[in-house]
């Protein structure tokens, strides 16, 4: 009786180590993703690849890019500043100092910004060394304390924490900074971006001013096609093999899954040099048809579909069901977990699929996500932020379409190791 007690101790023990290693080793297999979707929120700024820094900061520097059309808001600053009443863009002015306010009229005299996909002409263009001159020359404002004056902001809704940090005698530069350039983005909310811990901006950025965008309906297009087209073929010739009785059946099937054992690179050149020949280089065509035929689908579906009894299909053929309709009406609707399996594993493949796009298309805007994310760093350098942002719409999907379909996957799985 105690060694049935010591055993059944000794098995919850090392039952709860066991719970404990794993949980240990899930949560540190999330810590790549916790820091992908948080380094997609930061600013340019920020210490990207500090691990102390893993949670994005609240910006206080500001950047060229955190005002938008910068002649426009130029023009508001010189006629605050030149205005006899008092104002939060008189105050600014001011202490900002005469040597930089020739720049500041020079930039004022610009025309608007070009809109989107237009080239912008001589009077439109900014040079970076204007932007950086000036961003410095506002963020040195921001480090002192004399820039809020209650009679120059009065009409401003300055926030309730940047007047508790100026009333502070021992606050350091950076809070003053912060507490500044959050009244400088209440004063001028028609040019100026709010300062806010996460950058939504990034993906504004990434979808709308790259060709993430275009990439990202390629990709949605090409995975839903291939996805539909493979499953629905895979099905089709695992029925043929499993439930129809023909001549060289099982040769040809043998044959069908040799084709497994070929690497998928030795096959490349001829699949490239056979898209050629039909002109479906650089085409939704070259993107989709090839890998609408998979030998390992129909491997799967075949296995379930041979353990679905025959008897119902003898029951359906006698009540004068034709094939089609078996096939339709009798093992499809029983094999659901089968094809969501397949219908997920088939989505995950494609929508990740690099190297045949890659090789097919030579055009942007065929480029699918995986080939638009790899060449990101060399259109626009490295950026770890937006680079982080593109792959967070990449993961996003597969995530998705995995936790909705988990329970069918599982169950698919399952039911192939015990039938199969």
């Amino acid at each position: 009786m105690a060694n049935h007690k010591s055993t059944i101790k000794t098995h919850k023990v090392v039952h709860g180590a066991s719970y404990i290693v794993l949980s240990v080793i899930g949560a540190s297999m999330v810590v790549p993703l916790v820091w992908m979707v948080l380094t997609s929120l930061k600013r340019p700024t920020d210490y990207l690849l500090d691990p102390k820094e893993l949670w994005p900061r609240l910006p206080w520097r500001l950047e060229k890019t955190d005002i938008e059309r910068w002649p426009a808001f130029c023009r508001s600053l010189i006629t605050q500043g030149e205005s006899a009443e008092p104002s939060p863009g008189r105050r600014v002015w001011e202490l900002i100092g005469t040597e930089m306010h020739k720049t500041f009229l020079d930039v004022s005299k610009r025309k608007p910004s070009p809109q989107r996909g237009e080239k912008p002409r001589v009077d439109q263009i900014i040079l970076d060394s204007e932007y950086r001159k000036m961003a410095v020359a506002l963020h040195d404002v921001f480090t002192r304390r004399e820039l809020y004056n209650e009679r120059d902001f009065a009409a401003v809704d300055v926030p309730e924490g940047s007047k508790q940090v100026l009333a502070d005698p021992d606050a350091d530069v950076d809070r003053l900074a912060l507490a500044n350039r959050m009244i400088f983005d209440a004063s001028y909310p028609q040019f100026v971006l709010p300062a806010h811990r996460l950058q939504w901006e990034n993906y504004k950025y990434v979808v709308v001013d790259t060709n993430f965008g275009r990439a990202l309906l390629n990709s949605a297009f090409m995975t839903f096609a291939v996805t539909f087209g493979s499953v629905f073929t895979s099905s089709l010739a695992a029925f043929a093999f499993a439930r129809l009785n023909w001549v060289g059946r099982d040769k040809v099937f043998l044959a069908y899954l040799a084709t497994m054992m070929i690497p998928s690179a030795v096959t490349l050149i001829p699949t490239f040099i056979l898209m050629r020949i039909l002109g479906w280089v650089n085409t939704y065509w070259g993107l989709i048809v090839p890998g609408m035929f998979t030998a390992w689908g129909t491997f799967m579906l075949r296995q379930f579909f041979m353990s679905i009894p025959r008897d119902l299909e003898d029951a359906a053929l006698l009540d004068g069901c034709s094939i089609w309709g078996i096939y339709c009406h009798v093992v499809l609707p029983l094999s659901k977990p089968a094809l969501a399996a397949l219908t997920i594993l088939t989505f995950m493949g494609v929508w990740r699929e690099f190297m045949w796009p890659l090789i097919i298309t030579n055009t942007p805007d065929m480029h699918t996500l995986a080939v638009a994310l790899a060449g990101f760093s060399e259109r626009y350098g490295i950026k770890w932020q937006l680079m982080m942002a593109g792959s967070v719409i990449m993961v996003l999907p597969m995530l998705v379409v995995f936790i909705f379909g988990q329970r069918y996957f599982v169950e698919g799985i399952k039911l192939g190791a015990l039938k199969g």
